[in-house]
């Protein structure tokens, strides 16, 4: 999508658009491995609006996306629970998929009252973790630096998504932790305070 993007050579959406193509016909709907985890499904979710983003298909979505992204977040629904019993990314991640996959499908014309239930609990669970497993430092519960970086990663592709959806932000609580967790990471990676 980024090569297409800055080239507008048509070569890379067309290898886009077969492997697209090819992991839907390889990946039938909730079989096989590529569907056991909620989580491998939420970076799914993440990664096609990424690219929608990217290819300006964002706001006026093919019905194959949408339908893509509607049996992503179908699948994630049912397990939010597990997600959330792991006290670790998997909560924040799939609270991600769950949340910005239903308001983005939610604003390109889905009607079904489901998908809203899924917004409203994917938001919930999202500000419960996110006040639960970064500390008032900054810190991730999973005192990992390759699991703060996924954390910072994904809740900015929320953040971003939020905007680009006109969510409601977060409130001061849980804006002050999300600073905090970008400083932490600044520092530590930088060694500046």
């Amino acid at each position: 999508a980024r090569a297409y993007k800055i080239s507008g050579n048509e070569k890379y959406l067309l290898r886009l658009n077969v492997w697209l193509e090819d992991w839907s016909s390889n990946n039938p709907l909730n079989i096989g491995p590529n569907w056991k985890c909620g989580q491998e499904t939420s970076f799914r979710v993440m990664k096609l609006l990424t690219a929608a983003h990217c290819l300006s298909q964002y706001n006026a979505p093919s019905s194959g996306l949408k339908e893509m992204i509607k049996q992503h977040v179908v699948r994630i629904y049912p397990n939010i629970n597990y997600a959330i019993s792991q006290d670790n990314n998997h909560g924040t991640s799939e609270a991600i998929g769950l949340y910005i996959g239903a308001a983005w499908l939610i604003q390109n014309g889905e009607t079904s009252p489901k998908f809203k239930e899924f917004k409203r609990i994917g938001r919930q669970v999202l500000e419960e973790r996110i006040l639960k497993l970064i500390q008032e430092d900054g810190t991730f519960a999973q005192k990992s630096m390759t699991y703060h970086r996924v954390a910072v990663d994904t809740i900015s592709f929320a953040l971003h998504n939020m905007a680009l959806l006109n969510e409601p932000a977060f409130n001061s609580p849980i804006l002050e932790r999300l600073s905090k967790l970008g400083e932490w990471q600044y520092k530590l990676t930088f060694g500046k305070e």
